[in-house]
């Protein structure tokens, strides 16, 4: 079961990295306006040039973490994966801090999508029915 709840999670988190570089162009004038305001003394073709360099680099950077998550939840399907897993959500969990530093825009979904990097951490090194061996009397 915990294996299951991991694997949902990793899933859920990938849908999450698809949606943001999605919601990142759709509010392409908030970005635009917080990088101007940001930084006061960048032309407009600074600032436009700022946008597409950032939505580029979201649109790569969550990409390769939705794929990643998905190719774990599948790796733990099999039994294995417990180590990338671990390193690839607390890899993420740590960027988040750059996420929330970087962007208002997303302040409400970081620390929710944050404690389910960190709780699927946590399910895959629980033991789950499975893999437990019976009590030797």
């Amino acid at each position: 079961m915990t294996m299951r709840a991991a694997r949902f999670l990793l899933i859920a988190v990938a849908l999450v990295h698809v949606v943001i570089p999605a919601v990142m162009w759709w509010q392409r004038g908030q970005l635009h306006d917080q990088i101007a305001r940001e930084n006061p003394g960048l032309p407009p073709a600074g600032v436009n040039g700022a946008v597409e360099v950032a939505l580029i680099a979201a649109a790569v950077f969550h990409a390769v973490f939705a794929i990643l998550n998905l190719w774990l939840a599948r790796r733990l399907a099999t039994g294995r994966g417990q180590i990338a897993t671990t390193i690839v959500q607390l890899l993420a969990a740590a960027f988040s801090i750059v996420s929330w530093r970087s962007s208002p825009m997303f302040h409400a979904v970081i620390p929710v999508v944050t404690a389910a990097e960190l709780l699927t951490v946590v399910l895959v090194w629980l033991p789950s029915r499975e893999t437990r061996r019976p009590a030797t009397p």
